[in-house]
């Protein structure tokens, strides 16, 4: 079986206009957001289309600039690193372990935001994946 083919020439070619970007948005715990992922190595999660975006939640802001994500995927399975949530009324899986640190300038556009309990769990959740 041949491995999947990633685009990286395509990526290098949105990175350096992506870095260029002086506004930037407002964000906040919490929020949902399609973001600029990137072509990534192996088996790191990549975005798609020819703006390499996926939905990622935002788990910790530590300034206005930087923060914690967690990407998102509609495909749910059952794992510890798969922790399902409902957005906009469709369940999809929040991708634990994929969990990274984003600059603000990879933020495409607001999808929504989950509620402050749901951010709590999150959390909770994430902090118990790193004890284990």
């Amino acid at each position: 079986m041949l491995p999947f083919y990633k685009d990286f020439t395509k990526w290098l070619t949105l990175k350096p206009k992506l870095d260029q970007l002086v506004s930037y948005p407002k964000f906040q715990e919490g929020d949902i957001w399609w973001c600029h992922i990137g072509a990534n190595v192996g088996h790191e999660e990549c975005g798609k289309g020819n703006s390499f975006l996926r939905p990622i939640i935002i788990l910790k802001k530590f300034n206005h600039r930087i923060f914690f994500g967690l990407p998102t995927s509609s495909k749910l399975k059952e794992s510890i690193f798969y922790r399902p949530i409902m957005i906009k009324g469709k369940q999809v899986s929040v991708l634990m372990s994929q969990m990274r640190l984003f600059d603000v300038k990879r933020l495409y556009y607001k999808q929504g935001k989950i509620g402050d309990v749901e951010l709590l769990k999150l959390k909770k959740d994430f902090v118990k994946l790193l004890l284990k």
